[in-house]
């Protein structure tokens, strides 16, 4: 409360004779509108790349809601911070919905191949540890990942610390399924005879043969 000094009776002045000329000004009804509208546009955005990722997820049997929430979010965060980050980006061209969805479902696919290949490398050698000389099927093991993903969501790009059945039914599809090529030499072939059909003695032998077998079939009819 402010006391005017020409009255001795105080003098409520309002907030708007205070405010001072130095202020900063509210922002125009126009930038809150654009703020607005660019917040929402990147949280669609956002949205749908998630959406997009869980799709990708489910096709490999991941039904467990908080473990697909947890990877799409963080994909999808790495996706929009690679982007930001990029030169091209960084000097005013914005990426279009297309090549920001392929970014982070490539992350996701390429996170997801390293891991079954690991996985496989891991059976792999445990399997050539019992049967040396054989390979065993990364195909086939992609394929009991899926089965089992629906039924152990947890173990989803782990490697240490998988839960026992899961192992067990991997390790039992990560059998050798192509025998081990053994490397063999071939006996040296002498380069200057011909073949026998093409040599004219091995022919010529035929011919005296045929004659004979000719002459005595025909010596008792005579």
């Amino acid at each position: 409360m402010l006391v005017d000094s020409a009255h001795a009776t105080p003098k409520v002045i309002s907030a708007k004779h205070t405010t001072s000329k130095h202020a900063l000004p509210s922002p125009s009804s126009t930038e809150r509108t654009r703020r607005r509208s660019s917040f929402a546009d990147e949280r669609r955005l956002t949205l749908y790349l998630r959406r997009r990722l869980a799709l990708y997820l489910a096709d490999w049997g991941l039904r467990d809601q908080a473990v697909v929430a947890h990877h799409c979010r963080r994909w999808t965060e790495q996706t929009l911070a690679d982007f930001a980050a990029d030169d091209s980006t960084a000097s005013g061209r914005r990426p279009s919905v297309r090549e920001l969805e392929m970014a982070a479902v490539a992350r996701a696919m390429n996170a997801i191949y390293l891991w079954v290949a690991r996985l496989n490398r891991e059976f792999e050698a445990g399997q050539s540890s019992n049967d040396p000389g054989h390979e065993t099927s990364a195909g086939l093991l992609a394929v009991e990942v899926r089965k089992l993903l629906a039924i152990h969501p947890e173990a989803f790009l782990r490697i240490e610390r998988l839960p026992p059945e899961f192992r067990s039914r991997l390790r039992r599809t990560a059998r050798a399924v192509v025998p081990h090529v053994l490397p063999a030499a071939m006996p040296a072939q002498p380069l200057n005879e011909l073949v026998p059909v093409l040599q004219v003695a091995r022919w010529r032998q035929f011919a005296g043969r045929l004659v004979g077998r000719f002459t005595e079939a025909w010596e008792p009819l005579t």
